[in-house]
């Protein structure tokens, strides 16, 4: 995002980390003088340590950042007094968080001076568009269908999207096309994604190719049981799909 000139305290919230940190390197960046001057904070911390860094003087030059994770700060009634000093001193604060309560005052108060982002989950969409821009930029292609069996079978989570894409990446020869099967062979997909490979092979005759899925989930230790009960499921799932047809 575009951080307001003059600013000096920030909040990130919401479920999407891989933003969260995106925006927070690019603070660190634009308001720290190297790694020496950013002091970070975990889950309940003292105010009175957060002044006293705003406050100090600094050995490594004039501009520090101060991180605050993970502290629940907003979802309770707090003083903000100690970041009082924040701009004047030439140190930016951030507060990295999962979730803050909007009717809190201190997250009305917060919001007289400082800037909230909030990170929420990216829709599949967008997360197509990232994906797809990575692939480019890397010397690949990349097929629609294999994108969406990477969301069905990998899920949302930005992150971990793009550590399976980086080993398709290197799977993949320069100027190379990823499809489904790439897919298939180097990401860690999930059972219910496997599951549907499995009774799609059922569908189409392929015994041969039932079979080798069916012994790979079995060597991985899937329960049996387990297995049988997502066949039978997805078999159903299918039945109605026929009966609504009809």
């Amino acid at each position: 995002p575009c951080f307001p000139d003059g600013c000096a305290i920030y909040e990130y919230s919401g479920g999407e980390i891989y933003l969260k940190e995106l925006y927070l390197s690019r603070l660190k960046k634009k308001y720290a003088d190297g790694e020496m001057n950013i002091y970070t904070f975990r889950n309940s911390f003292d105010p009175e340590d957060v002044r006293d860094v705003i406050d100090g003087i600094s050995l490594f030059g004039e501009r520090k950042l101060v991180l605050i994770r993970d502290s629940g700060f907003f979802n309770a009634s707090r003083e903000l007094g100690f970041l009082d000093n924040a701009g004047e001193s030439g140190t930016t604060v951030v507060f990295v968080e999962d979730n803050a309560d909007r009717r809190t005052s201190t997250f009305k108060n917060f919001l007289k001076t400082g800037a909230v982002f909030e990170c929420k989950a990216a829709a599949p969409a967008d997360i197509r568009k990232l994906l797809g821009a990575e692939v480019r930029s890397a010397g690949r292609q990349i097929t629609p269908g294999a994108l969406d069996l990477m969301l069905e079978g990998i899920g949302s989570d930005i992150t971990e999207l793009r550590n399976e894409l980086e080993k398709l990446i290197l799977f993949v020869p320069d100027g190379g096309r990823i499809t489904e099967t790439e897919v298939r062979k180097v990401c860690g997909l999930s059972l219910a994604a496997r599951i549907f490979d499995l009774t799609d092979a059922v569908v189409r005759g392929d015994r041969a190719g039932g079979l080798k899925i069916l012994e790979a989930l079995l060597a991985e230790k899937e329960s049996p049981l387990g297995i049988l009960a997502m066949i039978g499921r997805a078999w159903s799932n299918l039945y109605k799909v026929k009966l609504l047809l009809s």
